[in-house]
């Protein structure tokens, strides 16, 4: 193992780092408050950063600083990934996926709702894995299953899909099928489109009235009482009764909706699926991944 800085190793890791991470020279450079040059010197090994930039860059590429005194260390987030799943059957490799995916969202849920100091507001979207003003899909699926991530200007999208023991029989419930009619017919709805926004914002208080949305939304307030009586009807967000001095009003708050989610994604792709179809590629058969769009 090293123990003191090698321009080599440190010049080694920034540069899979940065690649890894999909960014220019110039953008790292932005990022730390250095020059272009004093960055380029870094990654090319004519330079070494202090210890002030050597904790700025681990922690720009979410790395231990020990990484650029042993490359052994820690490897970037790619080659952990394709080290967990080395010597896996594609079956294995499917269940192993889904099974990390699983525990990552329970404990982010578990952190978020234990962590008094946790700001809602401070939530912000994740990083393009694309060039700025550039598109890409990745996507994969055989059988029953399905996997896709779609990263752009306009919007960054994750979807599974892995069928459980009883694969579709979701859908042959008529309390389901009942429910997911009245979402659709509820986002084909343009005000309850334009409320959509600013009740699954994270910068909406967590109780608030059908006159405040209506305001927000630029909709009869009327009109946005009841639609939001029919949302809570159906589970997208609650209804509760509240007094304000004399008169009793409605107070909604959102409620997290799976279901909502995935339709509204399923509504995006469809609406963009011309947008879309321009730049990914048909898929080459069972278990073929595929590469759309820009370079990544």
């Amino acid at each position: 193992m090293q123990t003191k800085f090698d321009k080599s190793c440190v010049s080694r890791m920034l540069s899979a780092l940065r690649r890894e991470k999909n960014v220019t020279q110039a953008t790292v450079a932005y990022k730390l408050n250095v020059s272009d040059k004093t960055y380029s010197r870094w990654e090319t090994g004519e330079a070494l950063p202090d210890m002030e930039a050597l904790a700025a860059l681990a922690e720009y590429f979410h790395v231990s600083p020990s990484v650029f005194f042993d490359e052994n260390a820690s490897d970037g987030v790619e080659q952990t990934v394709r080290r967990m799943y080395a010597d896996l059957s594609l079956t294995e490799q499917v269940h192993k996926g889904f099974e990390i995916m699983f525990h990552t969202i329970r404990t982010l849920s578990e952190n978020a709702f234990n962590d008094q100091s946790w700001n809602l507001s401070d939530l912000m979207p994740p990083e393009n894995r694309v060039w700025a003003g550039h598109k890409a899909m990745t996507s994969t699926s055989f059988n029953d299953v399905y996997a896709m991530m779609y990263n752009g200007t306009d919007a960054n999208i994750a979807l599974s899909i892995l069928p459980n023991q009883e694969k579709y029989a979701w859908l042959t419930d008529p309390g389901e099928r009942e429910k997911l009619s009245a979402m659709f017919a509820l986002l084909a709805d343009r005000d309850m489109l334009a409320m959509l926004p600013h009740i699954l914002s994270a910068s909406c208080a967590l109780n608030y009235t059908s006159g405040y949305i209506a305001e927000r939304a630029g909709i009869d307030p009327a009109r946005a009482e009841a639609l939001l009586s029919e949302a809570a009807r159906i589970g997208i967000c609650r209804e509760n009764k509240a007094w304000i001095g004399k008169a009793e009003i409605n107070l909604y708050s959102t409620a997290a909706e799976h279901t909502l989610t995935g339709l509204l994604i399923l509504c995006y792709l469809t609406v963009n699926r011309e947008q879309i179809a321009s730049f990914v590629t048909p898929n080459n058969g069972p278990g073929k991944i595929t590469f759309g769009g820009d370079k990544q």
